[in-house]
């Protein structure tokens, strides 16, 4: 559970933002994903799509996700013609724009296990949603991210879906940790530059 007080005031404005966001799709952001959402894009990330995971009646069980992408890469193929030249070299910049937005959070990801044990099959990882007429995206889910339901295998995929909720929940607190930690660096650098932290 995270208490008011771990979650740095930068994260709690923008889920104040988030209650009256809708994806383009008009879904509403899932109560469960929303403190990840905020803290992704606090870190910098335009988050579109996300879900905190369910089992659907089809007999599916989706895991949570977020799905971001560079936001001016949106722009970048809109104004591109669909043939040519000018197409290609667009389509190049937008894939260096999410590329580097996905190097970030592998990062960010790499530095989360460095000191964490996991099962595998709920580890987080970092899928490349490509399209090639529009922009394409990273997707942040988990192994197994949507499979098929076995009749008597629901209660395993039920836990395996509350362990890869917990693995997201887990790394949220990670993102709000690492934001309190960037803001009191700063706050003790501009200290010891007004020469107000001497010992």
């Amino acid at each position: 559970m995270n208490k008011p007080e771990d979650i740095p005031e930068v994260v709690h404005e923008e889920l104040k933002k988030l209650k009256s966001i809708a994806y383009d799709s008009g879904q509403s952001i899932d109560d469960g994903i929303k403190l990840l959402v905020a803290a992704l894009r606090c870190h910098g990330f335009y988050t579109y799509d996300s879900c905190y995971g369910h089992l659907d009646h089809t007999g599916r069980v989706v895991g949570p996700y977020v799905c971001m992408k560079d936001p001016r890469s949106d722009d970048v193929m809109r104004e591109t013609p669909r043939e040519g030249e000018a197409f290609f070299e667009n389509r190049s910049k937008v894939d260096c724009m999410n590329y580097l937005q996905r190097m970030d959070l592998y990062m960010l990801i790499a530095d989360f296990y460095r000191k964490r044990r996991y099962k595998f099959s709920s580890g987080l990882v970092i899928e490349d949603l490509y399209s090639f007429l529009d922009s394409n995206s990273t997707c942040l889910s988990c192994q197994k991210h949507e499979v098929m339901l076995m009749p008597d295998m629901i209660d395993e995929y039920s836990q395996w879906l509350k362990n890869a909720q917990a693995e997201m929940d887990a790394f949220a607190r990670y993102l709000c940790r690492e934001l309190k930690s960037k803001k009191t660096s700063a706050n003790k650098k501009k200290n010891l530059n007004d020469g107000t932290d001497r010992d």
